[in-house]
């Protein structure tokens, strides 16, 4: 087995004590806010990426002031997903239960006194207030927010006789805090191979279904979720454990990937091809449906690809499509008929 010297993992020690500082705690968060909504947003994707490009931006970082400055980052988003997801579950419970009239009151006081505790340290709902770079006022602030998060989402627990368990032993797949795969030549290697390669792809390509094209894919949500799960866990075990956790995290990142640029496709496909055969079309429905048969063809050829090794070329078969589908019905500017 290759060993590494400490020179080599530089960034890996810090990013561990911040992980089981708060990776944990946050993912119990999560769970406790499941029981009233597994709703996941466009918000959340961009908190569980802001993680992973964070965790990118180690590399090529061997400066010690800067590297600490990167992990206060990570610790502020975690904070930050634990109170949106906490925010988001107790407006749904208000929403949900002041419609049926049931424990009004309470709910009342608890929401109250929430809103004003929050207005009282200057603390925004604005989902933009857990993204990284903030300042240690605004991290404070956070911090504070998330006290009186947490008491009122637990106060609105109690309102309705729901207890919440949360079984470490089970959650944790037999992790072990003095376990360490750091010092393991191949799994530092697939790390970095996971995030400064993978991850990179995948990462412009989800930001531009997200963002440019305006299409949101839940499912790709959850495995980014997913994929930070595992390589959480890959943290906290023996080195031939841990590779395989990275190898689960990897497999989520191309899911994610492949599927939301699939949906988006197929999405945006289906709202064309109902509007072009409805409308005054600049070409004929023949040509349409040759045009609509070779984008068919290459997410064909892109879907029986996307889930083997080669799924990054599958890539630039969906991207085909993604552009034909986008240009549907327009005549050919080189067609002068």
């Amino acid at each position: 087995m290759d060993i590494l010297e400490d020179d080599d993992i530089y960034f890996f020690t810090p990013l561990r004590e911040c992980f089981q500082k708060n990776y944990f705690e946050t993912r119990k968060i999560f769970i406790a806010a499941e029981q009233f909504s597994n709703r996941t947003n466009e918000a959340m994707f961009y908190y569980l990426s802001e993680i992973l490009d964070e965790i990118y931006s180690l590399y090529g970082t061997k400066n010690n002031k800067e590297v600490n400055k990167i992990i206060g980052n990570i610790e502020t988003i975690f904070l930050g997903i634990q109170g949106y997801t906490l925010l988001t579950a107790i407006g749904i419970i208000e929403k949900k239960y002041k419609e049926i009239n049931f424990c009004k009151d309470d709910i009342y006081r608890i929401v109250t006194t929430l809103k004003k505790e929050l207005n009282e340290i200057n603390f925004s709902d604005d989902f933009q207030w857990c993204l990284p770079r903030l300042s240690k006022a605004n991290k404070e602030i956070i911090t504070k927010a998330n006290i009186s998060i947490k008491k009122a989402f637990f106060d609105l627990l109690q309102c309705f006789s729901l207890n919440f368990s949360f079984n470490e032993e089970d959650w944790h797949y037999e992790i072990d805090f003095n376990k360490s795969p750091l010092k393991n030549k191949l799994y530092i290697e697939k790390f970095s191979k996971l995030i400064g390669n993978n991850y990179k792809i995948a990462r412009a390509i989800l930001y531009d279904v997200f963002k440019k094209r305006m299409s949101h894919f839940h499912g790709s949500i959850g495995d980014l979720r997913d994929a930070l799960d595992h390589i959480a866990r890959s943290l906290f075990l023996d080195a031939e454990d841990a590779i395989e956790e990275l190898i689960c995290a990897d497999e989520h990142i191309r899911r994610a990937t492949v599927e939301s640029l699939q949906e988006c496709i197929l999405t945006l496909l289906s709202k064309k091809y109902s509007v072009k055969l409805h409308s005054n079309c600049e070409i004929s429905n023949q040509e349409l449906m040759e045009k609509i048969a070779q984008i068919e063809k290459n997410i064909s050829i892109a879907r029986y690809i996307k889930g083997s090794k080669t799924w990054f070329t599958a890539l630039n078969f969906f991207y085909k499509a993604l552009d034909d589908t986008e240009r549907l019905g327009e005549k050919n500017a080189n067609d002068t008929t």
